[in-house]
């Protein structure tokens, strides 16, 4: 008899090893937020003929290639071939939306450039309204909205 009242009093002391501790489904979000990169996505913005299935590196340089690749070839026919000799950085704020859209934020560039080149802005904006669609960035899964700075660099002779 004494011997099952020390398992008996065991077992109601061990219980309390077996209970799980429950855990609130706000708790595990705001975990789950917590380890999350904001800064990062886990694949970037892709043009139809970038592979998705290559490093995030490799997507990256694509992307690049092919959105320099499409801006200058609009400003090569848009500038004008009376422009006196330029060599200036233009920086391009610009916005892919979770659809893949592309748009200018802001556009940063030397007062001098103004004035040879007023249409600029104008000439950006139509090359990335005539861009390609895009795959949007996504992070988790899910598409999100990027924003970059684009450095242009002009040079005419």
């Amino acid at each position: 008899m004494r011997r099952a009242c020390y398992f008996l009093l065991l077992l109601m002391v061990s219980c309390q090893y077996f209970e799980t501790e429950k855990v609130d489904a706000d708790t595990l979000f705001e975990q789950e937020m917590a380890t999350i990169n904001w800064d990062e996505v886990d694949q970037y913005p892709l043009f139809p003929n970038c592979d998705e299935t290559q490093d995030k590196a490799t997507q990256l340089r694509c992307f690049h290639r092919e959105l320099s690749g499409s801006i200058s070839e609009v400003l090569h026919d848009s500038v004008p071939g009376m422009v006196q000799s330029l060599r200036d950085t233009v920086w391009m704020d610009m916005r892919i939306d979770t659809s893949g859209v592309f748009s200018i934020k802001n556009v940063k560039m030397d007062s001098i450039t103004e004035v040879q080149l007023p249409r600029l802005e104008s000439w950006l904006k139509s090359a990335l309204v005539n861009m390609q669609p895009v795959s949007p960035a996504t992070k988790k899964g899910v598409p999100v909205a990027t924003e970059y700075t684009l450095p242009l660099v002009l040079a005419t002779n």
